[in-house]
C-alpha cells in the first residue's frame, strides 16, 4: 500500500529508477556520456544496470555527485506492483471499459472531429497514455483496427486522430515488459513510414508535434526504431529533388528529433552538418533556412565550458583565481571555426562567378551568404550569442559587401540588420578591439562609400554598448576615423559622420570633448559643425 505521505504530497516511486555516482568527473567522461546516447541499447545489460535517461539535469558545466538513470523493464513482468486494494475496484472498472470497442470508436469520434487545431492535442494524447499507463497492453488489440482505420484517410482531423492515439500508446509503453514493447514498435513504425512518406502540407504540423511529443525528455533509446528510421531518412533524402515537398518533409521530422533532445543530440552532430554541408548553396530557400536552424542549434548544443574539473568546486575556485581574459566559460566560437574559414577563402571567387541582374539571387555567392546571415542572426539572439563574434569576425569584410548589394535587397538587409544587432552584443574580451578594427578598416579602406555611410552608426551603437571597455587608445583612434569622414567628398558621409561623432561624444568623457577642441580643423568639417553645433 502507498504510504499515506506520498499520497498527500503526489509522490511516486519509481522502481526502476536509480542514483548512479558520478565517480569521475572529467571532459572525457562527460563526452563518453554523451556518445552513449547515440550507442543501440543492450536490453539484457539494460536490465540490470541503469543506462536509461531521461532527463540530463547536470554536466554541462558541472556534475553533481549522482544523476537519475532508469533500468529496462523485465521481458515479460510489469516493473509496478498491482494497484492497493482500496483502488482495485476503479482500476478494474477502467480495464473494463477499455476492453470495449464501443469505448474507442466513441472516443475516435471525439479526437477525429473537425477544429482548428493544427497539431496533436496533449489532452488527448495525455488520456490515452493514462490508460495504458493504468491498465497495461490489455486494450492495444482492441484500439489496433481503429488506428489503422484513420491512418487510411488522408484528411487532417483523422490524421490527428490517429496521431494523439499512436502517441498515447506509444508514450503509454514505457514501462510494459520490454517483449510487449517490441511487438508495439514492429506493428507502429511499419505505419509512421508509410504516414511520413505520404504526408503533405496540411497534415507535416500534425506528425511534426507528434514527434517532438515522442522526443520531449526521453532518452532517445527508449525509441530506438523511430530513432534509427529518422536519422537513416535525413542521410538519404535528395536534396537537389524538384519537389520541394519531399525534402522539407524529411528536415521538418528530423528538426523534431534533434530539439527535442537537445544536448542528447550532441553525439549525431558531426555527421549531420556533413550531410548538411555540401548542399549549403541549395536552390531551396526552405533547405537553406533548415541549414542554418541546424548551425545554430549545433553552436549551442556543442558549447562546452573550460573548467579544468567539470565539478562545481573546480568552477568556482578558478572563477576567483583565473586571469580576466580566461576563456573559463568557453565563450570563443570554436566549433564551426573550420567551416567558417573555408566559406572565407571561398566568397571571393564566388563573388567573381557572382550572376549579373535579376539573377544575381540564384549565385552561390548570395544563396552561401544569405544563409550565413541567417545563421548568425539567430545566433545573437540566442544564449550563446557571445561565441557568434568568433565566426562574424572572419566574415566581416563579406558581411560589409553584401550590405551594398543593389540587386539582392534580402541579402543587403540581413547582412545589415546583423551587423546591427551585432553591436549591441559583449564580445570576449580579447574580441573586443578586433570588432573595432574590422569596422574603421572598412570605413578607411572601403572603395564604397555607401558601406562607409552604413559603417559610421555601427561605431556609435557599439561605443554606446561595449564603451567601459574600450581602451583610451582605440577610443582617440575611433575619434580619427570618425573626424576624417568629416572631409568625405560625399555629404551625406559627411553628415552621418557629423551625427556620429556628436552621438559619441555625448556618452564620451570630458577629455575627448578636450582633445577633439585642439585638433586642425578642414573647411568642410567646419561647416558640419555649424550644422551639428551640440557637437560642441
Amino acid at each position: 500500500m502507498q504510504d499515506p505521505a506520498d499520497l498527500v504530497l503526489e509522490q511516486n516511486h519509481n522502481p526502476l529508477k536509480r542514483q548512479v555516482p558520478v565517480v569521475d568527473p572529467t571532459q572525457e567522461f562527460t563526452d563518453e556520456w554523451l556518445e552513449e546516447f547515440k550507442a543501440p541499447l543492450d536490453l539484457e545489460k539494460a536490465r540490470l544496470e541503469p543506462h536509461l535517461r531521461d532527463r540530463v539535469n547536470s554536466g554541462w558545466l558541472s556534475w553533481r555527485k549522482t544523476y537519475n538513470a532508469y533500468l529496462a523493464p523485465d521481458p515479460e513482468k510489469y516493473p509496478f506492483p498491482h494497484a492497493d486494494q482500496a483502488s482495485e475496484e476503479a482500476v478494474g472498472v477502467i480495464r473494463e471499459i477499455a476492453q470495449k470497442e464501443s469505448f474507442w470508436k466513441e472516443l475516435k469520434t471525439h479526437y477525429s472531429s473537425e477544429n482548428n487545431a493544427e497539431v496533436i492535442v496533449q489532452d488527448d494524447v495525455s488520456c490515452v497514455k493514462s490508460i495504458f499507463q493504468l491498465v497495461g497492453h490489455g486494450p492495444f488489440e482492441v484500439l489496433k483496427p481503429i488506428v489503422e482505420e484513420l491512418l487510411e484517410k488522408q484528411e487532417k482531423n483523422k490524421q490527428r486522430g490517429a496521431a494523439e492515439f499512436l502517441a498515447g500508446v506509444l508514450a503509454g509503453s514505457k514501462h510494459w515488459p520490454t517483449n510487449k514493447q517490441l511487438e508495439l514498435w514492429q506493428w507502429s513504425l511499419p505505419l509512421m513510414k508509410k504516414i511520413f512518406s505520404h504526408t503533405n502540407n496540411d497534415t507535416i504540423s500534425i506528425w511534426s508535434s507528434f514527434l517532438e511529443y515522442m522526443f520531449y525528455r526521453k532518452d532517445p533509446r527508449r525509441v530506438q526504431p523511430l530513432v534509427d528510421y529518422l536519422v537513416e531518412e535525413f542521410h538519404s533524402v535528395n536534396f537537389q529533388s524538384e519537389s520541394t515537398l519531399e525534402i522539407i518533409k524529411v528536415l521538418c521530422y528530423f528538426r523534431a528529433l534533434y530539439e527535442q533532445l537537445g544536448w542528447k543530440f550532441s553525439a549525431w552532430t558531426d555527421e549531420v552538418l556533413r550531410t548538411y554541408w555540401p548542399h549549403i548553396a541549395s536552390e531551396h530557400d526552405e533547405v537553406v533556412a533548415y541549414i542554418s536552424e541546424m548551425m545554430t542549434f549545433s553552436s549551442k548544443v556543442m558549447w562546452r565550458p573550460n573548467p579544468s574539473v567539470p565539478t562545481t568546486e573546480a568552477f568556482v575556485r578558478e572563477s576567483r583565481t583565473a586571469p580576466l581574459d580566461a576563456d573559463l566559460m568557453g565563450a570563443r566560437g570554436v566549433f564551426h571555426e573550420g567551416r567558417v574559414l573555408e566559406l572565407a577563402r571561398k566568397f571571393p571567387q564566388w563573388r567573381e562567378e557572382r550572376l549579373p541582374g535579376v539573377r544575381a539571387f540564384q549565385s552561390t555567392y548570395d544563396r552561401v551568404g544569405v544563409l550565413v546571415c541567417r545563421w548568425l542572426f539567430q545566433m545573437v539572439h540566442d544564449t550563446n550569442a557571445i561565441t557568434a563574434f568568433d565566426y562574424i569576425l572572419p566574415l566581416m569584410p563579406e558581411l560589409f559587401r553584401f550590405t551594398e548589394i543593389n540587386d539582392n535587397d534580402d541579402l543587403a538587409t540581413r547582412a545589415g540588420l546583423l551587423l546591427n544587432r551585432m553591436c549591441g552584443v559583449i564580445p570576449p574580451r580579447r574580441l573586443i578591439h578586433s570588432v573595432l578594427d574590422q569596422l574603421f578598416q572598412a570605413i578607411q579602406k572601403s572603395p564604397s562609400w555607401r558601406v562607409r555611410l552604413k559603417i559610421l552608426p555601427l561605431v556609435q551603437i557599439y561605443y554606446f554598448r561595449q564603451g567601459p571597455l574600450i581602451k583610451d587608445v582605440m577610443i582617440s583612434e575611433m575619434m580619427e576615423v570618425i573626424c576624417r569622414c568629416l572631409d568625405d567628398e560625399v555629404v551625406e558621409v559627411r553628415e552621418m559622420a557629423a551625427t556620429t561623432l556628436s552621438a559619441v561624444l555625448r556618452v564620451s568623457p570630458r577629455r575627448s570633448v578636450v582633445a577633439l577642441k585642439v585638433t586642425p580643423v578642414s573647411s568642410q568639417r567646419r561647416l558640419c559643425f555649424a550644422q551639428h553645433p551640440r557637437l560642441f
